[in-house]
């Protein structure tokens, strides 16, 4: 599975919104949304930060198998 289709299972099974990530996240929305429609890819700092807002360890986020 690729990163940004799993950080949107992982927060869509937090029923949580892309704006509610990026405020937990300190990330804008539209830097959320561009990864999770594969337009680019969080750093190493932003991985840190989204894997603690949806609750889950970098190696779960980056975990390749389905959530």
């Amino acid at each position: 599975m690729q990163l940004g289709n799993r950080i949107r299972t992982l927060r869509l099974e937090l029923k949580m919104s892309q704006t509610e990530l990026g405020k937990r996240a300190l990330i804008p929305q539209t830097t959320i949304s561009d990864w999770e429609n594969s337009k680019s890819i969080p750093n190493v700092e932003e991985i840190k930060r989204i894997a603690k807002a949806l609750g889950v360890s970098v190696v779960e986020l980056l975990d390749d198998k389905p959530a």
